[in-house]
Order: C-alpha cells, then sequence, then structure tokens
C-alpha cells in the first residue's frame, strides 16, 4: 500500500498537508536542494505540532556536508548497529571489512544531533526517519562506509539513503550501487529522487521498465522503495503503476505546482485521492 509524503517547511504547511490526509510529514528546506535541511529549530517544532499524529522524515542534506578529513578516534569500542557490529576497529554492515580506511565524521559520535542543536536532539526520538543525499559520492569510493558510520547515530530502521535519477549531473553513485549497499542493512529506504530541480522529472531519467524492475528488487531485498523527483499530479497514475511504498512529493502538492510555493491543504487532498486506499494512520504511542 503505497503512503502520501509530503515535504514542508513549516508547521503552517505541516498542517495544511496533514489537514489533505499526507500519511507522512517531512521536513526539509526546498531552496537548498533535493534535500535540503531546514533552519535550526524549523523540525522540532514541526515534530511538536504533528504530535505524533502521523510519522516525520527529516532530511539532512548531503552525505558530503557531514563528512570530514581526519580520523576523530571518538568511536566507542563495541556499537551496535544494523546488520553488523564495531568491535575493536572493525566494522562492515555486511559482517566483514575494516570499518575506518576513509575519512570519518565530523564531530564523533552524536556530532550530527549536536550540531543540530539541543532543540532537534530533545526531539529526535520522535523522528521515524532521517534522510541523505549522495551528490558528489561517485568518484569517492569510500562512501559506503562513510554512510553506514553515519547510520550509526540513528536507530536501526530509520536511515534513508537517496539514490539520484539524475546520478551522472550529481557526480552520484547509480541508484543499482545505492541498493546493493542498502540492502545489507536492516529496515533501509530507497529514496530516488532528481538531484538538480530544472523541471526534468523522475520519468526523464528512469524509464517504466528500469522502475519496475527497481521495484522488483527492493521488494526480494526487503528494501522499503519510496519515490520522488519533480512528480506532478498528472505522473501519480503511472508512479502507481510501479507502487512503490513510499510517494514523496513537495512541488505536486503547493499551490500552482510549484515547489517553493506553500503546501495546501486541497492539492494534498487530491494526490490523496489518487492513491490506492491507505491503511489506516497510526494512533500515537
Amino acid at each position: 500500500m503505497t503512503q502520501l509524503l509530503v515535504s514542508v517547511r513549516s508547521v503552517v504547511e505541516a498542517e495544511a498537508a496533514m489537514q489533505g490526509g499526507a500519511d507522512i510529514i517531512d521536513v526539509k528546506e526546498p531552496v537548498r536542494g533535493s534535500l535540503g535541511r531546514a533552519e535550526e529549530g524549523i523540525a522540532p517544532a514541526i515534530v511538536s505540532s504533528v504530535d505524533g499524529k502521523v510519522p516525520v522524515s527529516v532530511a539532512l542534506g548531503e552525505l558530503l556536508e557531514w563528512t570530514g578529513g581526519v580520523c576523530d578516534g571518538d568511536l566507542p569500542a563495541t556499537l551496535p548497529c544494523k546488520g553488523g557490529e564495531r568491535t575493536g576497529g572493525q566494522f562492515s554492515p555486511w559482517g566483514t571489512g575494516t570499518f575506518c580506511n576513509s575519512p570519518p565524521l565530523q564531530g564523533g559520535v552524536g556530532g550530527v544531533a549536536a550540531s543540530l542543536g539541543e532543540p532537534f536532539t530533545s526531539v529526535h526520538p520522535m523522528i521515524s526517519w532521517v534522510k541523505f543525499g549522495l551528490a558528489g559520492c561517485c568518484t569517492r569510493p569510500s562512501w559506503p562506509n562513510d554512510l553506514a558510520r553515519i547510520s550509526l547515530h540513528f536507530p536501526a530502521g530509520s536511515f534513508v539513503a537517496a539514490a539520484y535519477a539524475d546520478a551522472e549531473r550529481a557526480d552520484a553513485p547509480s541508484v543499482g550501487h545505492v541498493l546493493e549497499v542498502l540492502h545489507h542493512w536492516q529496515g533501509s529506504v530507497l529514496l530516488i529522487d532528481t538531484w538538480r530541480k530544472d523541471g526534468k522529472g523522475l520519468f526523464t531519467w528512469l524509464s517504466m521498465p528500469v522502475l519496475q524492475r527497481l521495484r522488483e528488487e527492493t521488494r526480494r531485498r526487503g528494501v522499503t522503495l519510496a519515490l520522488a523527483g519533480s512528480l506532478k499530479m498528472q505522473d501519480v497514475p503511472r508512479v502507481m503503476e510501479i507502487a512503490p511504498d513510499i510517494l514523496a512529493v513537495r512541488g505536486a502538492a503547493c499551490r500552482e505546482g510549484q515547489r517553493n510555493g506553500e503546501v495546501d491543504a486541497e492539492r494534498v487532498a487530491a494526490l490523496k485521492r489518487l492513491l490506492p486506499i491507505s491503511a489506516p494512520r497510526r494512533s500515537p504511542s
């Protein structure tokens, strides 16, 4: 059953998205790009407003924004993680290999959450997913280890990696390569998006047969699939032929279909009507 994710930049937009029937609220700043991180304080405010009525995801920008150049040595000797364990400096999400052959993340353990400010750290247990993009990682062989390392900051099943359909323009790994890495991680989510927002959408870069094969592969490998990429209202029936787990939109939910506009409850409701009947919303725990 496909769920509708709507990206918002304010409490007002979050309320409009929920009024229209969004299943998931996603926090991001669209002027900062595909996975633009919101200003400090925005995510906590939106999480508080949503108050557990629906799950919340938060875009945290590109992986390379969080990676540094020298090993900080701050990781503990043993740290549980998805599908593996880091012990004595050795880690691989699929059981073998060296964890810290690549430049580590800035700030050590907790550096990601801490850098977002105390308000974020106080609400992050209420956030269901965090999202990172892989722009610039194609020529960085260490990116799978960097991704594994940053995922340790978050609970299993809460980490989303964005593969860009226009990977060449983003200097990003191919969608297939990202899937190969993610499927080793318990509860992983693959988001397929477009990096450059210039009107060329998902179907410009990936054909229906390719997307259908990716859908089959994600099902086989137990990876949750979210589809985005400048999708318009008229694209939704084609997306439903692929039947992703999540349909992720911004512009299509905004007035006049412009991603820098304001989320409109009626447009969200119109999108929702194009989806198969969703499961009941999760009750607050």
